[in-house]
């Protein structure tokens, strides 16, 4: 996630979350993360706060996962990560609902 993939993201849940959704943001087919999209997460959490949904992130690969240690400050952050057996969980209720 770069400038103009966050902006076509944004722009996307924008339109989409509504006050009491709970929101997945789904990286593991991100293959590239750069400050503008730590920095958007960042105020998605805080959006989500603010505006009463519920967000989760499922980590994304080495390279994404990689960018969350660059600023210092951002190991202090909470940040919703779903744990690993979430993840199974929803993957077989998309699996069972197909």
């Amino acid at each position: 996630m770069k400038d103009a993939t966050v902006d076509i993201v944004r722009q996307a849940l924008a339109r989409e979350i509504q006050p009491g959704e709970a929101v997945v943001l789904d990286l593991r087919e991100v293959g590239f993360m750069d400050t503008s999209g730590l920095r958007y997460v960042l105020e998605l959490t805080e959006k989500a706060a603010q505006d009463g949904f519920s967000l989760r992130l499922v980590r994304g690969p080495g390279p994404v996962q990689r960018v969350w240690s660059w600023p210092p400050s951002c190991t202090t952050r909470r940040v919703p990560w779903c744990p690993t057996v979430w993840i199974a969980s929803i993957l077989s209720a998309i699996s069972a609902s197909t």
